[in-house]
């Protein structure tokens, strides 16, 4: 990953501390999946859907 995180994804990681261990525990080829949803979200409420989905209160549907 050589692009910077976006400040809104690294918010959200910040207030979910199960996100943030599941998003660091990733392969690289995942961790770039996951932020080109973060850099293609278009609303606080869309990032905040990006990191829900790393969360263990994700629904199965929704994870990665």
């Amino acid at each position: 990953m050589k692009e910077r995180l976006p400040d809104g994804f690294v918010l959200e990681l910040a207030r979910d501390k199960c996100a943030m261990q599941r998003f660091s525990a990733l392969s690289p080829k995942e961790r770039d999946r996951v932020v080109a949803r973060a850099l293609a979200a278009r609303s606080r409420a869309e990032m905040r859907l990006v990191v829900l989905s790393l969360s263990d209160r994700a629904p199965a549907w929704e994870l990665y």
